[in-house]
C-alpha cells in the first residue's frame, strides 16, 4: 500500500512538471510571436509589446512610432531623444542609427524644464492623412497634437504639427526609415500657460 502512494504521489509530481513545462513554453512562445524581427531591431525587441494587428498594417506602425516619438515624460526622460527611443523596436535606418545615437546639440523645447518641475507629461494624438504604399515601401501623412497633461489631470493643449513618415516592408512587418516635418508647428500656448495653478 505504501508502495502505491508513492508510485502516485511521484505520478502526480510528473504531471504536474509536464504540465507547468507545457505552460512555461506557451507562454514563451506567445511572447516571442508578439515581439518585433529581432535582426531588424536589434536586442530591444524583448522589452517591446507590438499592436494586436502585429507590424502588418502601415497605419498602425506609422501612427504608433509618431505617438512615440511626441510624447514626452520630461520628469524622467533626459531629453526627447528618450521618446525617440522608446520607438525603436518599429524603426529602420536611418532612423534607427538616430535613435540608439542621439545629437548631444538635440535643442529641447522651451517648455522642459518648467514641465519637468511640475512633474508633467507632454501627450500625443496622431492622425493619419493619408499615404502610399508598395509592397516594399509605403509613406504616410499625419497630424500631431500635443497636449501637457498636468498632475492634477486638466490639460493644455500645446500644438500641433503635420508630418510624413517614410516606411519598409521587412521580414518582421513594416518600420518607420525617416520622420520629415511638413510644416512649422503651431503652438497653441506657451510654457509658462502649460501648467495651471
Amino acid at each position: 500500500m505504501l508502495h502505491v502512494l508513492r508510485h502516485r504521489k511521484a505520478l502526480i509530481g510528473v504531471c504536474i512538471s509536464i504540465v507547468l513545462t507545457v505552460i512555461v513554453a506557451g507562454l514563451v512562445w506567445a511572447f516571442d510571436r508578439d515581439s518585433p524581427d529581432s535582426a531588424a531591431i536589434g536586442s530591444d525587441a524583448s522589452h517591446a509589446h507590438s499592436h494586436p494587428n502585429g507590424d502588418s498594417d502601415v497605419d498602425d506602425v506609422a501612427e504608433r512610432v509618431v505617438t512615440l516619438m511626441f510624447s514626452w515624460e520630461p520628469a524622467v526622460d533626459a531629453s526627447t531623444a528618450d521618446a525617440l527611443a522608446r520607438a525603436v523596436p518599429w524603426l529602420a535606418e536611418p532612423m534607427l542609427s538616430s535613435a540608439r545615437t542621439p545629437n548631444p546639440n538635440l535643442r529641447e523645447d522651451p517648455g522642459w524644464a518648467s514641465w519637468r518641475r511640475a512633474a508633467d507629461i507632454v501627450t500625443a494624438s496622431v492622425h493619419v492623412d493619408g499615404g502610399a504604399t508598395t509592397s516594399e515601401a509605403a509613406h504616410r501623412y499625419l497630424t500631431v497634437t500635443q497636449q501637457v497633461q498636468h498632475l492634477n489631470s486638466a490639460t493644455t493643449p500645446l500644438s500641433t504639427v503635420s508630418v510624413r513618415a517614410d516606411l519598409i516592408h521587412t521580414s518582421g512587418g513594416w518600420r518607420v526609415s525617416r520622420i520629415t516635418p511638413i510644416d512649422t508647428p503651431k503652438r497653441v500656448s506657451t510654457p509658462q500657460e502649460g501648467n495651471p495653478s
